[in-house]
């Protein structure tokens, strides 16, 4: 946190979505309500192997809504995390999204046809409702 305002404007600081990696929900990283001053991509686990449903159809939309819906100061504006990544009210500006995903060299990318269902979500802040249910 201690450098935060401190990058070059062409800089995007890569969070991974938790502080524990291989878990399938915890809260979002603290990082991101403590660099308001810092463009933030926000890194998903889209993996299979990763979400433990390596074995069985997952698609990760639902997971991704509560992450992007998640706020990190509870009740204040602009403060969920697709309003960070996005740089709204930010003069840092916008940051990105970017995912770890399991990829191989099967004809269809995955070895599942419906595998890599997480990485071609129609995805952008603001369309988070439209994953709830």
């Amino acid at each position: 946190m201690h450098l935060d305002g401190q990058f070059a404007k062409n800089v995007i600081l890569q969070i991974k979505r938790s502080a524990t990696d291989f878990q399938m929900w915890e809260p979002p990283h603290a990082l991101f309500a403590h660099m308001p001053n810092t463009r933030l991509a926000l890194e998903f686990d889209l993996a299979h192997e990763y979400t433990g449903h390596d074995l069985h159809l997952a698609w990760e939309g639902p997971y991704m809504a509560r992450v992007w819906q998640f706020e990190t100061v509870p009740g204040a504006p602009c403060k969920r995390i697709a309003d960070i990544v996005a740089g709204t009210d930010r003069s840092c500006g916008a940051g990105a999204v970017t995912a770890v995903a399991g990829t191989c060299d099967a004809r269809n990318w995955f070895g599942h046809l419906l595998a890599g269902a997480g990485l071609f979500c129609p995805w952008s802040p603001g369309m988070e409702s439209r994953y709830q249910g």
